[in-house]
């Protein structure tokens, strides 16, 4: 019996190639004598996928299955920050802030900065962001080990 990753294959090409029950059942059968991809070797899998590559389909390579990443959907906009860069403050803000919400970080840009949402975030104000949220987290630190420091002390009775 094949891997389920090559029966996953065959039924990809199989759809995509718009095989229809019949036509995709007659091949098993002209060329392996069987009538179901179960009954196939992991072997007899593999040059049905090629049969079916021969036939005109492509198989999607992993750089084109993978999802998009967040903002990607933005692209390079003139003016505006990257998604990287978006990825990166949003990251950031999530670290440090209590709150760890989309709608906290976008009041925050806007009590600072005047940006109504992290997408509309233009080039030229990233590095103040950045700045201002290092601060932040530099504070944050601070304050954590401040904390630890006095509870770690003895206490003299």
């Amino acid at each position: 019996m094949p891997s389920r990753k090559a029966l996953a294959k065959i039924h990809i090409a199989k759809k995509e190639l718009g095989l229809s029950d019949e036509e995709y059942r007659q091949i098993l059968y002209d060329c392996f004598g069987v009538d179901s991809s179960k009954y196939l070797t992991e072997e007899q899998a593999n040059m049905l996928i090629a049969v079916f590559v021969d036939m005109g389909w492509k198989p999607k390579k992993k750089e084109e299955k993978q999802k998009p990443k967040k903002y990607d959907q933005l692209g390079e906009r003139q003016g505006f920050a990257t998604p990287a860069q978006l990825r990166k403050i949003e990251a950031m803000w999530k670290t440090i802030s209590r709150e760890k919400t989309k709608e906290s970080l976008d009041k925050f840009l806007f009590r600072r900065f005047k940006v109504m949402k992290l997408e509309n975030l233009p080039f030229d104000k990233v590095p103040a962001v950045l700045k201002a949220l290092e601060s932040m987290k530099a504070k944050c630190m601070t304050t954590k080990t401040t904390n630890t420091n006095q509870i770690d002390e003895p206490v003299d009775f």
